[in-house]
C-alpha cells in the first residue's frame, strides 16, 4: 500500500546514507530546494525524473518506494578518461585507447529480476487502525507547529521515528497487530504532554480546554465511566460539571479520567 509519508521518510534515510545536504541533492537532482523539501515531508509525489537522477546516483528506489531494501543497489561508477572508443548496438565490448585493437562480440543477453514485497497479513494492523495512527501523527505535527518554536518542532519523519525506535518496522501497515495499543498510547502521550505545557496553556487556554473536554467525553462514554466520573467531581471538587472547574482542577479531571483509560485499556 503506497504512503507518501512513509516514501518521504526512507527518502531522508537514503539522502543520510549517501551523505548529501538537502541542498546538495536539490541541486544534484536539477530540484530548487523547496521542490525537494516538499518532497521529503511527503507534500509531494515525487517524479519520474527525480527517481530517474536519484537512481544515477545510486540511491536504492526500491528501498525508497517499497520500504524493501533491493539486492542489486545501483552503485555510481567513475567516468574513462581520455579518448575511447564508442562501440554502440547490441554487443559487449571492451573500452580502449586511441590505436588500440578492439574486440567485440554480438550477445542478447536478459536479466530477470524478482523484487521482494512485503505484504501485510492479518497479524499486522487493520486499514481502520493505521488511519487512526497518521491522524494522532498528524495532530502531534500540528500541535508541535503551535506550541513549540521553528527550530524545536517536531515534523512528520521525527514523529515517525520516535514511533519506529519501539516498533522496528518500515511502514505503518506492517505495525503488529499487538503492537498497537503500544503505538496508541505512545502517540496520545505526546499528544498529553504538548496540551499540557506551559506554552500551549498561555496561548490557547480556551482550545485546551475544549480539547480536555472532547477527550473525557469521548472515553467515559466509550469505558462507561459517566457514573465514577459524577462522584469523582463531587467529591474531589464540589461540582456537578466539568465546565465549573478552573483551568488546573480541569487538567486534574483529565489526568484522573487518563488513568482510568489506561487501567482499563491493559
Amino acid at each position: 500500500m503506497f504512503d507518501l509519508q512513509e516514501v518521504a521518510i526512507r527518502l531522508v534515510e537514503e539522502r543520510a546514507r549517501h551523505s548529501f545536504s538537502q541542498n546538495a541533492l536539490a541541486e544534484k537532482t536539477g530540484k530548487s530546494r523547496q521542490q525537494y523539501i516538499n518532497y521529503e515531508t511527503g507534500r509531494s509525489e515525487m517524479t519520474v525524473g527525480f527517481l530517474y537522477e536519484l537512481n544515477q546516483l545510486g540511491f536504492d528506489i526500491h528501498y525508497i518506494i517499497t520500504g524493501v531494501r533491493n539486492a542489486d543497489i545501483k552503485k555510481p561508477t567513475s567516468e574513462p578518461t581520455g579518448q575511447i572508443n564508442n562501440i554502440q548496438g547490441n554487443v559487449s565490448g571492451v573500452i580502449t585507447g586511441a590505436g588500440s585493437t578492439v574486440h567485440q562480440v554480438n550477445t542478447n543477453q536478459h536479466i530477470t529480476r524478482t523484487k521482494a514485497e512485503v505484504k501485510a497479513g492479518i497479524e499486522h494492523i487493520t486499514d481502520e487502525q493505521k488511519a487512526n495512527l497518521q491522524r494522532l501523527v498528524n495532530e502531534i505535527v500540528e500541535l508541535e507547529g503551535k506550541y513549540r518554536t521553528t527550530g524545536s518542532a517536531k515534523n512528520h519523519q521525527a514523529v515517525w521515528r520516535s514511533l519506529n525506535a519501539k516498533l522496528k518496522v518500515t511502514s505503518y501497515h506492517l505495525i503488529p497487530l499487538d503492537k498497537y495499543e503500544t503505538a496508541r498510547k505512545h502517540l496520545q502521550s505526546w499528544i498529553g504532554r504538548l496540551n499540557s505545557s506551559k506554552t500551549a496553556t498561555k496561548k490557547n487556554s480556551d482550545g485546551v480546554r475544549k480539547s480536555r473536554y472532547a477527550y473525557v467525553h469521548t472515553n467515559l462514554k466509550k469505558f462507561e465511566l459517566d457514573e465514577w466520573f459524577r462522584e469523582y467531581l463531587q467529591d474531589k471538587h464540589g461540582v456537578l460539571s466539568m465546565t465549573e472547574l478552573d483551568d488546573k482542577r480541569l487538567d486534574q479531571a483529565y489526568q484522573a479520567v487518563a488513568y482510568q483509560v489506561r487501567k482499563l485499556s491493559k
